[in-house]
């Protein structure tokens, strides 16, 4: 058969399965299996398909056609931009989770910014040497705390020119399969080019320290592993937060975690208390784990997110909380500034 063939019979599979996104799917498995691009795949429809392709191709279809996510098919998501690995040890990262490194860069810019040499001796008692403490809670793929750390070094090059020094990067989770994804995306996507460092004369990281990564990934439940420092300026939580009844395709909906959902890891997904258990017990932690001037950001699910705001003024009573919306305009992060 032919590519065009192919690329139409795997679009009419698709369809017959209600898969909504079926042609996009079919041209992504097909471009993964034959190794071409977009361009390829539309300009030469009479291109002939090895029988062996043929077969891998259908059998990826009809995984697709069963609603196994197209991220777990491939392999990889894009997430702000970049390339994750992920497979069913991670969350599959979802589009409004972005909120998170774009709300964490411009708290860490300003500050960075505002943040005294060293020898000026007035940093946070609580703070080793001075460190700007951020923590990923529930890194998953590590999709957070990476894309933060490049988007930093991108951004204010200027700024930045001490970060591979002054700002410790902090991601845990209590999965061990998850750790080892996040691991790897941090070694393939952090390389050593995209970590400012004011000894070169170009402000790029030198090759002598490019081994070192710049974030260092603990197995913990919240903030329990005593290797953690003890205070943070920045904490970005992505925890479990859907309600345990929650498993039909319609409920789901109604919180972006579409019907996939079934092919992804619970425990990173349900929680129990109306989905609110995880994200409080948190809370209740981060009592005197936040330095002065510190920001939590907390991705929620909308039917808790005022339960959650109540809760989060009662245990922190001195912090300002505010709940903040997704582009749906739905209640969906919770923001705790110290």
């Amino acid at each position: 058969m032919n590519l065009g063939q192919i690329l139409k019979e795997s679009i009419i599979t698709l369809e017959k399965e209600c898969i909504s996104t079926a042609e996009l799917d079919a041209k992504i498995i097909i471009e993964q299996v034959l190794s071409v691009d977009r361009s390829f795949l539309l300009t030469h429809p009479e291109f002939t398909v090895k029988k062996i392709d043929n077969f891998r191709i259908k059998n990826l279809i009809k995984k697709r056609s069963k609603n196994l996510p197209i991220a777990y098919i491939t392999g990889q998501r894009e997430f702000f931009g970049y390339d994750f690995i992920v497979n069913k040890a991670v969350l599959i990262p979802r589009p409004e989770t972005e909120f998170l490194v774009e709300e964490g860069v411009d708290f860490l810019k300003g500050k960075i910014s505002r943040h005294p040499a060293q020898s000026e001796g007035s940093h946070d008692a609580n703070t080793k040497d001075g460190m700007i403490n951020v923590l990923d809670l529930g890194t998953g793929s590590g999709c957070i705390i990476i894309s933060l750390a490049k988007e930093l070094a991108k951004q204010s090059p200027h700024d930045l020119g001490r970060t591979g020094k002054d700002v410790g990067f902090y991601a845990t989770d209590i999965s061990k399969k998850a750790l080892a994804v996040a691991r790897k995306n941090s070694k393939r996507l952090l390389s050593f080019n995209v970590i400012p460092d004011c000894s070169s004369r170009s402000g790029i990281l030198l090759s002598r320290t490019a081994t070192k990564q710049p974030i260092t990934f603990l197995r913990s439940n919240l903030l329990k592993n005593k290797k953690l420092p003890k205070m943070f300026d920045l904490i970005l939580a992505n925890l479990p937060y859907v309600p345990e009844h929650f498993t039909s395709t319609a409920s789901i909906d109604a919180t972006d975690v579409k019907s996939d959902i079934s092919f992804e890891p619970k425990s990173a997904i349900f929680a129990e208390d109306n989905g609110a258990a995880i994200i409080k017990e948190f809370i209740n932690q981060s009592k005197n784990r936040i330095n002065n001037n510190g920001l939590i950001l907390i991705e929620l699910d909308p039917r808790n997110a005022k339960e959650l705001e109540q809760f989060a003024r009662i245990m922190l009573p001195e912090a300002k909380i505010e709940l903040k919306k997704d582009l749906a305009q739905r209640d969906r992060y919770l923001e705790i500034s110290f």
